[in-house]
């Protein structure tokens, strides 16, 4: 069938408003399946059709302006918007910044800004890419080579495990934010929130975090074979441990205190060797006005009023019970149990590559002294040595 060019520019501009659903809706049901009736022979009068529409295909390729615009264009300069222009009249060109969601293909993304970016920009970020993927490149051809130096293999793969490393944390980041996203959507979509205007908005973000999260195991797989096999490169694979458990008292490269009742009697004055939060361990603390837990709050860092509590309390000795926020009491329980697994990743993972001839010592208690007086005491978790 043809159509004029009037009949295609209006199907075209239908088209353009309301996609393939104005097509279909103004065409109508036409002859229905069904019948004796055998396909090719429907009866026009028996026929619900609407208008002579043409075909979805012919609509969507047809161009009236003299110029092949694409049905779906990327962001950016549309070269083919300005062919249209007429050339007697001045323009200015502009562009708009918006932050596109690229969903869930690797397509679009972020979009090139002309260096107008909010942070790094999109040429800096490509730049970062390529130079990551040429140190992950330069690791694979040296731990290749043969025989090679030991020390030059070792260089190049704690380049690659920085840079394995570094994407870890920003992912863990971008996750946190996604997390901080979805709190509010489902907040906002309520009870109901499938029903609600959020629920694609939701689904992306639960999409998202659930990429995020496998791609963090993944990475964190691949640091743990870099580990491995700069191990294996200092002849410190026996200290290695790829289990998600370890006896970490068995490793040889751990050493930790001994409790107050086991520790020789001429040590005992020695705070480098009583266990932290042992009787002793709080008394030594006691004695001193600042310790590195308070120092920031009683040298006034803070604010006043916690500058004062610390004065009180340690200058006047006046007993002041500690306030602690809910949140800040759960992290600082969560530093406390998630010390040993600390502990364990540095031990059976990052000394046998780094530091292949140091140990991990537990470390008690150190006091800093100014001009010969006891000033401040610090308890750091421990130490590397020999």
């Amino acid at each position: 069938m043809e159509y004029s060019e009037d009949c295609l520019k209006f199907w075209k501009v239908m088209y353009r408003l309301f996609h393939g659903k104005a097509l279909r809706f103004m065409t109508g049901m036409k002859s229905e399946y069904g019948g004796n009736n055998r396909r090719g022979e429907y009866s026009p009068e028996n026929s619900s059709i609407n208008f002579a529409v043409p075909s979805h295909k012919r609509v969507a390729t047809y161009e009236s302006v003299g110029v092949s615009l694409p049905s779906e264009m990327k962001p950016g300069i549309i070269n083919e918007a300005l062919e249209l222009k007429s050339e007697t009249k001045s323009y200015v060109l502009s562009f708009d910044g918006k932050k596109l969601a690229p969903g869930l293909t690797n397509e679009w993304g972020d979009q090139d800004l002309f260096g107008h970016e909010e942070k790094e920009t999109l040429s800096q970020l490509r730049e970062r890419l390529q130079n990551d993927l040429n140190i992950i490149e330069l690791a694979k051809v040296e731990c290749q080579r043969v025989p090679g130096k030991t020390e030059d293999k070792i260089e190049q793969l704690e380049r690659a495990v920085k840079v394995v490393s570094v994407r870890i944390k920003d992912l863990r980041m971008l996750f946190l934010k996604q997390q901080m996203a979805l709190n509010k959507f489902m907040k906002e979509g309520g009870k109901d929130w499938k029903k609600s205007k959020y629920v694609y908005a939701i689904s992306s973000v639960q999409a998202q975090m659930f990429l995020i999260r496998n791609v963090v195991k993944k990475l964190l797989d691949s640091n743990s074979s870099l580990l491995l096999l700069g191990s294996l490169i200092n002849g410190t694979s026996q200290l290695f441990s790829e289990n998600q458990s370890i006896d970490i008292f068995s490793k040889r490269n751990m050493f930790s205190l001994k409790e107050v009742e086991d520790i020789p009697e001429g040590l005992l004055n020695e705070l480098r060797f009583i266990k932290q939060r042992s009787p002793q361990w709080f008394d030594a603390r006691k004695q001193l006005k600042l310790t590195g837990s308070t120092i920031f709050g009683g040298l006034g860092l803070d604010s006043l009023k916690l500058q004062r509590r610390h004065f009180d309390k340690v200058v006047k000795n006046i007993e002041i019970a500690e306030v602690i926020s809910e949140d800040t009491a759960k992290r600082m329980e969560h530093g406390t149990v998630s010390e040993i697994h600390a502990i364990a990743t540095l031990t059976t993972k990052v000394l046998p590559l780094y530091y292949p001839n140091l140990a991990y010592i537990e470390e008690g208690a150190h006091v800093i002294n100014s001009n010969g007086t006891p000033l401040i005491l610090v308890s750091p978790d421990g130490s590397l040595g020999k």
